[in-house]
């Protein structure tokens, strides 16, 4: 699946799964060696995601009931614990997402089918 920014049209990350299952929800990205920034996990029903045992850092952008941005992370080291009261919904992507990509505080996302 893709995460869009419906506020402004663009693509944020072209392949993010969903973490819709127990299991994929305590895997999410742990044993990756190498996440790329069009790469990440949404987490939904979570406002809080650790780092603890991953091998890179992420990314990470908090979702409120409106899937609007309410906080962004970038470059979140190994081994943290991030959090946002006010998120519904957290997004776990490779480093240089935020950077490239111009995610602001109040912006609509949403996770898409890549089919047409």
């Amino acid at each position: 699946m893709r995460l869009r920014n419906l506020t402004t049209g663009s693509t944020i990350a072209a392949h993010v799964t969903r973490a819709d299952s127990t299991w994929r929800r305590m895997l999410g990205l742990l044993f990756r060696d190498s996440v790329e920034p069009d790469e990440g996990v949404w987490f939904p029903n979570c406002s809080s995601i650790h780092l603890v045992g991953m091998r890179v850092p992420l990314d990470v952008i908090f979702l409120d009931e409106d899937a609007r941005v309410v906080r962004t992370h970038p470059h979140v080291e190994r081994h943290r614990i991030v959090a946002c009261r006010a998120a519904r919904t957290t997004i776990e992507l490779g480093v240089g997402a935020l950077s490239r990509n111009d995610v602001l505080i109040g912006d609509r996302l949403a996770l898409e089918d890549e089919s047409p």
